[in-house]
């Protein structure tokens, strides 16, 4: 019997060591932690582009908002009615008997009617925009308002009025079939007939108890401006006989051609003069628990998301007493950090006139234009020919830890321009040097826009 041989070992078994394998884990260990590194660092950058991208995208469209109201001032209004009865200025119709260079009435709206009314830095003290001082060229957002017909490019034909036949209102009916009315209730009317003509006059679903305005124009080309009633529905849709309306206070009586001496006034059962609406919006930055303060429903824009620095810019349409309307209110930009004007003005005569274009933040130069109680004689906002806007958002989140060095007021050749190219997130202010780089510093954003106005050309008085 044979014994069995054993298998003669050829060579040896494939396979790594431990040291082969705890070197190969390490390399690949060191790639991974690179590849980490990398993929983190392409993240970062790309939320801080989106981030950017967002705020520049929000301000163009701020922009283009803001332009589109700048270029209704004064539409189908006026530029300024404290200076009607100046020599050349536009007539308005009032009894014999009133003296005052001013509409019948002590409502705000009335005596204080005009195309543009800027407040400087108003933004920073009434609402309390705490941060704006710990800024390195301190900021100091202005509050403009601007007047004119904002909801309608139509003025609209009186059919006839009865005075003090709507609960001591005085009720104007208005042409049905015109071709402006056609484009509001249609042929037949439709439907909400009553409720479009009501949004003419009363925007943002305004109630009747708040009033506005209404300018009418005889067919002598005087214009009066009446307050709308608030003990009736103020303007809406007679739909029973397909009639629309606009309800006038008694406070600012319709004047006729008889109150006037023939000289303004409508005529007969009004036929042949026209009316439209007058609005106020409000452009500021605002904050939420601010005097002017955002509307509830944007509560969890920013203190509600753990943000309280979050500053916004918001568009609010005004009554004729010249206070807000509730639920008005629009952010029409979020993260917003400055809002500056200036002006382009008309000075001398309508022979020799000369345009004179101001720099932001200039308040020698533009307040006498626009801010009341600067205006002097022969400035004001009726001869203001251009408007210059400076907008600036912020990045949602701080992603610097430096800002860039500025020479004070922007340097010898802009004396007074503030610029903003980084914006300071800490309370008490960002130190000049950051041994930690820690990110307190937020990129901004900034546009300046230029909006002609077109409805105050050759306006003089």
């Amino acid at each position: 019997m044979n014994a069995r041989r054993a298998r003669p070992c050829t060579h040896a078994q494939g396979g790594f060591t431990l040291i082969e394998l705890t070197v190969s884990l390490l390399a690949g260990l060191l790639v991974a932690m690179g590849i980490v590194a990398l993929s983190r660092e392409a993240t970062r950058t790309f939320h801080e582009e989106v981030r950017s991208s967002a705020a520049e995208a929000a301000l163009r469209t701020a922009a283009d908002r803001l332009r589109a109201d700048l270029e209704r001032a004064g539409f189908m209004s006026t530029g300024n009615i404290a200076s009607f009865n100046v020599t050349g200025a536009p007539r308005i119709a009032r009894p014999q008997l009133a003296t005052a260079n001013v509409p019948i009435g002590a409502l705000p709206g009335l005596t204080g009617l005009m195309s543009l009314s800027l407040n400087p830095g108003a933004s920073v003290t009434v609402n309390s925009l705490d941060l704006s001082s710990a800024q390195t060229v301190p900021l100091t957002p202005d509050i403009l308002r601007i007047s004119g017909n904002l909801t309608s490019a139509d003025q609209f034909d009186i059919a006839s009025y009865a005075a003090n036949s709507q609960q001591g209102c005085t009720r104007i009916w208005l042409v049905s079939n015109s071709p402006a009315m056609y484009r509001v209730i249609g042929s037949p009317p439709s439907a909400t007939a009553d409720t479009d003509v009501h949004a003419l006059f009363f925007p943002m679903g305004a109630p009747a108890t708040v009033q506005f305005l209404v300018r009418v124009v005889d067919p002598s080309g005087c214009a009066q401006y009446l307050q709308t009633c608030k003990a009736t529905g103020g303007a809406g849709m007679d739909m029973a006989t397909g009639a629309p309306y606009v309800d006038i206070d008694p406070a600012t009586p319709l004047v006729t051609a008889a109150m006037t001496g023939n000289t303004c006034g409508v005529t007969g059962f009004g036929e042949g003069s026209v009316i439209n609406p007058v609005q106020w919006v409000q452009w500021e930055i605002t904050k939420q628990g601010a005097q002017d303060a955002e509307p509830v429903a944007y509560a969890n824009l920013d203190v509600a998301s753990g943000d309280p620095t979050k500053y916004d810019l918001m568009r609010t349409f005004y009554d004729a007493n010249l206070q807000p309307v509730a639920n008005s209110s629009e952010i029409i930009a979020e993260y917003a950090v400055d809002l500056a004007f200036a002006f382009s003005v008309e000075e001398g005569t309508t022979l020799k006139p000369t345009i004179f274009t101001f720099p932001f933040d200039d308040a020698t130069d533009n307040n006498p234009w626009a801010v009341p109680a600067q205006i002097i004689a022969g400035k004001g906002p009726e001869r203001i020919r251009s408007v210059q806007a400076r907008i600036v958002t912020r990045t949602a989140q701080a992603d610097r830890s430096a800002s860039i060095k500025l020479p004070t007021n922007g340097g010898a050749n802009y004396p007074n321009e503030k610029f903003a190219y980084r914006y300071c997130l800490q309370p008490g202010g960002c130190p000049a040097s950051n041994p930690t780089n820690a990110l307190i510093w937020a990129r901004t954003r900034t546009i300046v826009t230029e909006a002609a106005l077109p409805n105050q050309a050759g306006n003089f008085y």
